[in-house]
């Protein structure tokens, strides 16, 4: 865990404080995706040279689906509970931050952040290219023998560049340091609620599909950081795990492309945007802006910074315990 802290803190620190030149920056950001490419790839190839695991990636699946859908509905539930009775917008002026900036903060990274919305349509490039990794090392896993020890360096490596790509986004984005002073403090219960809304709701999950409680609540804990939650409880716990922690987040990710919209005219405006959890920060923030507004889009974004910051520490807590 310290590690994970310390390379997410730096990654901050170096953001913010712009000690690297931008062409440096660019730099990161394609070994950031790169590494999470990497990091889809070795999982790919863990799963099928694991007979066990590779034999019931059907069940897995279901078992994924089942978790995402407590933890999506246990977020909606805790953050509409406390924006019914908490003025979450007292403080937060609709021009706080200009329209562009949020939209612009949506399609500022393009390149390396999946799914992101454009006009009426949805780009699924990004979730072609994740698919098509774990695919990749799958077949490569089935073709060449990889000692495992090899994989599991792989795995490690690339959730720690993870995390220090991340910290590097985050703090050089003058947007998110505007906002945040634009906001009640009233809003931090907003990460908080959709957290411990999606822990609760996938420990209820776990006792319907009978997965141990720690695991389950690591998993909701998450938040749609699925990369980090795939390859971090594979370490902590065991490719079981790892492959279904990794498929929960990330259907929760493609969920919330559906689920935003659609919950929009049915809830509160920021209980509709919980169902992208840590994704509220880049890949679902020009959805949220675009079906929700401004204000909303605000409070996600930073609900989404406080969510993707606390994974890398509160995952292996919970493990731990």
């Amino acid at each position: 865990m310290s590690y994970l802290v310390l390379f997410l803190l730096l990654g901050i620190v170096i953001g913010y404080k712009r000690f690297v030149s931008d062409w440096l920056f660019k730099t990161i950001d394609n070994i950031t995706f790169a590494s999470l490419i990497g990091l889809l790839a070795a999982l790919g190839a863990k799963i099928t040279l694991d007979e066990k695991v590779f034999g019931s990636i059907g069940l897995l699946s279901i078992k994924a689906f089942v978790l995402m859908f407590f933890a999506v509905a246990g977020s909606v539930i805790a953050v509409w509970l406390i924006e019914r009775r908490v003025k979450l917008f007292q403080g937060v002026a609709d021009g706080s931050l200009a329209d562009s900036q949020v939209a612009a903060y949506g399609s500022e990274h393009d390149d390396n952040r999946p799914v992101h919305a454009k006009g009426d349509k949805t780009d699924y490039s990004f979730v072609k290219r994740v698919v098509g990794a774990l695919i990749a090392g799958g077949i490569i896993g089935k073709l060449i023998y990889i000692e495992l020890h090899i994989l599991n360096y792989i795995v490690t490596f690339t959730v720690n560049f993870l995390c220090f790509g991340v910290g590097t986004e985050i703090g050089r984005d003058n947007g998110f340091l505007k906002s945040l002073r634009s906001l009640s403090w009233k809003c931090i219960l907003v990460p908080f609620g959709v957290l411990m809304g999606s822990m609760l709701g996938a420990a209820l999950g776990g006792l319907v599909i009978s997965l141990n409680l720690q695991h389950a609540v690591a998993i909701g804990a998450a938040c749609g950081f699925y990369s980090l939650a795939g390859g971090l409880l594979d370490n902590l716990v065991n490719l079981e795990v790892g492959t279904i922690a990794f498929l929960t987040n990330f259907f929760r990710e493609i969920t919330a492309f559906v689920l935003i919209p659609l919950l929009a005219a049915k809830v509160t405006p920021l209980s509709a945007s919980s169902p992208g959890g840590a994704t509220a920060m880049d890949t679902t923030l020009p959805l949220i802006f675009k079906t929700l507004g401004t204000r909303v889009a605000i409070i996600a974004m930073i609900s989404g910074v406080v969510l993707t910051i606390l994974g890398p520490i509160l995952l292996p807590i919970i493990i731990s315990m």
